[in-house]
């Protein structure tokens, strides 16, 4: 009879708090803000202060951060900029 050896885990470990935070690049208060949104999965409870989330909460989590869209330059911004593009160019010239 042949001993088979045993299968490797298929599923990815779960990830702790600190772990899930160093993927995102974010710090504790932020993590905590995001749970509290909603943004964040509810975590797996392992024990009473033993808290884990899966590789699929991660990338729903991500799927579902807020975007921020590039908000359009100020209108006296864009003027004093030009302003000053064209007095570089008339010292220049001169």
């Amino acid at each position: 009879m042949q001993q088979t050896e045993p299968k490797a885990a298929t599923s990815a470990p779960l990830l702790a708090e600190a772990d899930f935070r160093a993927r995102l690049g974010i710090a504790e208060r932020t993590f905590k803000a995001l749970r509290a949104a909603g943004i964040v999965s509810a975590p797996l409870e392992l024990g009473p202060r033993c808290l884990r989330w899966t590789e699929d909460d991660y990338a729903d989590t991500v799927s579902r951060l807020p975007r921020r869209e590039r908000a359009a330059e100020p209108q006296t911004l864009a003027e004093g900029r030009r302003r000053r593009i064209q007095k570089l160019k008339t010292e220049v010239s001169a």
